[in-house]
């Protein structure tokens, strides 16, 4: 089949947003068509094509787990470069192709998110004076079944906007087609695009600000309280031996200061900001100043993906930050790591909805 370029815009509306799921895309790609061999009633020849470009869109539903699907609308437009055995030859391809796509996203502790996919759907090829074909032209259309495979990765700009580029391959069966002289054949068809594209998405919860991200929220009642005073009584004739002595109970211990730290992470990630990396090292040095303390430390996470996911996910945060921690030189068998998943919000939310605030570490010194 003909050859078509896949100039491919994806635009996610909502591969970030967890609130609703969907998005939208967007790009441009360039597409290398491999040759097309053209048999029918006396005709065998082969087309070959040059490189173009072509553009899509896509509108799909993001889940919480890394999985996403879409539905992508293309259209391309090559040229035919030649036809063998002859010494002159014109004519072009076109074409429009709906398919759903499928994919798995590979979350990383950065803002690179590599994802592989595969796709099923229809292609409408339309074949404008194509000659020579059998002593004769193609003005002709045909419907065929199309398949495709994915192969790439994103890069998060922020929680709304993404870049990706991928690798796509797509084929069709092949296409019915009939020449100007009544002559039904059929081509083969496959090409490669190399896509780059923007994503971009709606939802959320509203980050927190610079200020709440880096603040260090100690408590208060505890470190402020000061220990009862100790009395001692006066001292009393002992019965036994009839000498003075004094009696001075044992001191109650003092209220233990427990302060308590809290950073944020981005949507999906357990990677730490500079601003996390501030907030810990302010916690290991307070359990410098108390070398008997713990220290605790539980990992969160929003609803917007399922139970087991989020699970997982506050387990990383979690232990990202007990590897800090640990290379600041806090004993490891100090540090006391749990984790919750989106059991416990700081700000309940329906299930699905990314919040800002949900998405922490907390540490407790004790």
């Amino acid at each position: 089949m003909f050859p078509i370029v896949l100039l491919g815009m994806m635009w996610p509306i909502g591969a970030f947003a967890q609130s609703n799921g969907y998005y939208l895309s967007g790009g441009i790609s360039s597409v290398l068509v491999g040759d097309s061999e053209i048999e029918g009633s006396g005709v065998k020849t082969r087309a070959g094509y040059n490189p173009g470009f072509s553009g899509s869109m896509a509108a799909g539903l993001a889940f919480g787990d890394s999985w996403r699907t879409d539905v992508e609308l293309a259209y391309r437009s090559v040229g035919i470069d030649e036809i063998s055995g002859a010494t002159t030859s014109s004519g072009e391809a076109s074409g429009a192709s709906l398919v759903l796509n499928g994919y798995r996203d590979f979350p990383t502790d950065s803002d690179w998110t590599p994802y592989i996919g595969a796709g099923i759907g229809v292609m409408r090829l339309d074949v404008e004076d194509a000659s020579p074909i059998g002593g004769s032209r193609i003005n002709d259309d045909d419907w065929s079944i199309a398949a495709q495979g994915i192969i790439g990765t994103g890069y998060r700009i922020n929680d709304q906007v993404g870049l990706y580029t991928d690798y796509r391959f797509l084929a069709t069966t092949d296409p019915d087609l009939t020449t100007a002289a009544g002559t039904e054949v059929e081509g083969d068809y496959s090409e490669h695009r190399v896509m780059i594209g923007l994503r971009w998405s709606f939802g959320g919860g509203t980050p927190p600000s610079k200020q709440e991200a880096t603040t260090v929220w100690a408590n208060a009642a505890a470190s402020t309280a000061a220990p009862a005073p100790v009395q001692t009584p006066e001292p009393r004739i002992s019965p036994l031996v009839g000498t003075r002595t004094a009696q001075t109970p044992n001191p109650t211990k003092a209220a233990k200061t427990e302060q308590s730290f809290i950073l944020f992470f981005e949507w999906d990630h357990s990677n730490l900001s500079e601003d996390a990396h501030a907030i810990i090292r302010n916690a290991a040095e307070a359990r410098a100043q108390a070398p008997d303390a713990s220290i605790e430390v539980t990992g969160h996470a929003d609803r917007s993906g399922s139970d087991h996911y989020n699970m997982e996910l506050s387990r990383l945060r979690a232990e990202s930050v007990k590897v800090e921690l640990t290379r600041l030189r806090v004993p490891e068998d100090k540090i006391h790591v749990q984790w919750k998943g989106e059991g416990q919000p700081d700000e309940p939310t329906d299930d699905g909805v990314r919040e800002s605030r949900n998405r922490r570490v907390e540490i407790i010194l004790k």
